[in-house]
């Protein structure tokens, strides 16, 4: 789940990252409220199965905030 201004452009940032780490899309489900999304993605690895590790999640979630902050120009912190 990502919680997130609203801008043109930030689901092809999150697609650009999930190519970049070999992440699968499965499901999404996009929610625009006002300025801000609440996107929804099922994924998996590479393989097709569910990264459980909580390292590779947490370095995931880390390397896509920063992806997401250099896109929108801002430090901040969203919802994962």
């Amino acid at each position: 789940e990502i919680i997130a201004p609203d801008r043109d452009g930030l689901l092809t940032i999150i697609g650009t990252f999930f190519t970049k780490q070999s992440i699968r899309l499965h499901t999404a489900k996009i929610t625009t409220l006002g300025e801000r999304v609440e996107d929804v993605f099922y994924v998996t690895d590479r393989f097709g199965k569910k990264i459980a590790s909580q390292s590779r999640i947490s370095i995931l979630k880390n390397d896509l905030e920063n992806d997401i902050n250099k896109f929108i120009g801002a430090s901040t912190h969203y919802g994962f």
